[in-house]
């Protein structure tokens, strides 16, 4: 499970409740350590959210 401050500072930077489930859907995918495209997965669903919306700095 990835570090959960980072987590954070990362879902607030996100613009929407969009882009916060998208970033929730790529961490729960890496729990998957069965599939083995949980990391494409899991990276596509974490790029979403830039492509979305450009992420606040």
């Amino acid at each position: 499970m990835p570090d959960q401050e980072l987590v954070a500072r990362i879902r607030g930077r996100l613009p929407d409740e969009f882009s916060a489930r998208l970033l929730d859907g790529a961490i729960a995918v890496l729990s998957h350590e069965d599939s083995p495209a949980r990391v494409h997965q899991s990276a596509s669903s974490f790029r979403e959210p830039s492509d979305h919306h450009p992420i606040r700095a």
